[in-house]
């Protein structure tokens, strides 16, 4: 069941828009006597332009020198988001910069499109070496290199079909961000 009613609100609000869909008809639910909430925050856009933005800021996001790189059901190909190939990055990518009064200069990445049946580690090459060719630097001014993970989709071979969960992704507001579904 797709939950579109969902979007924009807060996530214990939507729990309780599932509970009552679950309680109305639980063997939409695989027939489990309760559900099970994957709640997962979503890597949030950080935008270089905000006046509060500052690198340090960059710090308390885990991993967020790495490109996720959403892949294909059975993990063999780059899906992306919207399964088109195309691969993007969220944060402003800041490097040393000693002819910048603060020091560092922070530059948009990507996006990439990795459609064509590229595989997640050939994507990743394809995106550092676009970084490199325009000239700017794969290690930031905290000393992390850019890199890459393999995201497969919320339901794959990784993470089986189970009707009775429900993903919720929210943003870091605790807003939820996609229609929640189940399986």
């Amino acid at each position: 069941m797709l939950f579109s009613s969902c979007k924009g609100l807060k996530a214990n609000i939507c729990k309780r828009i599932i509970n009552r869909a679950h309680r109305a008809a639980p063997y939409k639910f695989g027939g489990s006597s309760r559900v099970a909430y994957k709640v997962e925050r979503i890597r949030d856009k950080v935008d270089k332009t905000d006046p509060t933005f500052h690198p340090d800021n960059l710090l308390i996001i885990p991993d967020y020198w790495l490109i996720g790189i959403r892949t294909s059901y059975d993990d063999t190909y780059v899906a992306g988001v919207d399964d088109a190939g195309k691969v993007e990055y969220n944060y402003p990518w800041c490097t040393v910069d000693e002819t910048s009064p603060e020091g560092y200069t922070c530059l948009d990445l990507g996006p990439w499109n990795c459609s064509g049946g590229m595989t997640w580690t050939e994507c990743c090459d394809y995106a550092k070496a676009d970084v490199t060719d325009r000239g700017i630097a794969s290690v930031d001014l905290h000393g992390n290199s850019l890199d890459c993970y393999d995201s497969p989709p919320p339901i794959s071979e990784e993470d089986p079909v189970n009707y009775g969960r429900v993903k919720i992704h929210v943003d870091r507001g605790n807003i939820v961000v996609q229609a929640p579904k189940n399986g």
